[in-house]
């Protein structure tokens, strides 16, 4: 049963992949550097959600759709700063700033240096929360910390697009941006959620709207 499903999916995505253009340098790299408390088949199944993920970052759809990004009438994201490992904060980045930050995929870890590889580097962990916290969190991470979290009742629920567009809401808290905690109407326009939301559209997992942004606070 299984097996039949992850067919399909690879059928799906082969496509999905072939209908993306690449853009003029695609530099970017999916690393999967490190997969904890993944089964034989959840290994497959992460490993076609990086390879879609890496095809739509490096291409021309993604950066056009970053750059043109808007936030209360402005080209911009709210929450646009960016905190590095070694303390400054870089304040109010412009969306080509933003698009230039994920490229480099430099981490800001406690104890590593930053380094612009153009790699993204997960170290992902698949965990099943007790009956009563299953639905509680899609997935999570701590500042600073490398280690992604990611909820074994959603992970297997969801396909590849929907899988990326949290992913990489995470990878992107380990480049420094953040987003408000509370459900406040700008939140969807942060970095991480509208960068997310871009790629899971963008892999076909979502046939929602983009949130709206022009009057979000």
């Amino acid at each position: 049963m299984v097996r039949n499903t992850y067919k399909s999916r690879t059928t799906l995505l082969a496509a999905v992949m072939t209908l993306i253009p690449a853009a003029a340098s695609a530099e970017l790299r999916v690393n999967l550097d490190e997969l904890v408390g993944f089964s034989t088949s959840s290994k497959t199944k992460i490993e076609q959600a990086a390879n879609l993920l890496e095809t739509i970052l490096n291409s021309d759809e993604f950066k056009q759709a970053v750059l043109a990004h808007q936030f209360e009438g402005k080209t911009l994201f709210s929450n646009n700063d960016r905190t590095l490992n070694d303390g400054p904060i870089q304040r109010g980045l412009t969306n080509e700033q933003v698009y230039e930050a994920l490229m480099a995929g430099a981490e800001q870890l406690k104890g590593r240096p930053s380094v612009e590889d153009s790699v993204a580097n997960l170290e992902l962990h698949l965990y099943t929360p007790a009956w009563y916290k299953k639905w509680s969190v899609v997935g999570y991470g701590y500042p600073g910390q490398a280690n992604i979290y990611m909820n074994w009742y959603y992970f297997n629920s969801f396909n590849s697009a929907q899988i990326i567009g949290n992913l990489v809401h995470e990878w992107i808290h380990k480049l420094g941006f953040d987003h408000d905690y509370g459900r406040t109407a700008r939140r969807p326009c942060s970095v991480p959620y509208a960068i997310g939301d871009i790629v899971a559209r963008l892999g076909g997992g979502k046939a929602t709207e983009p949130p709206n942004c022009e009057k979000a606070r």
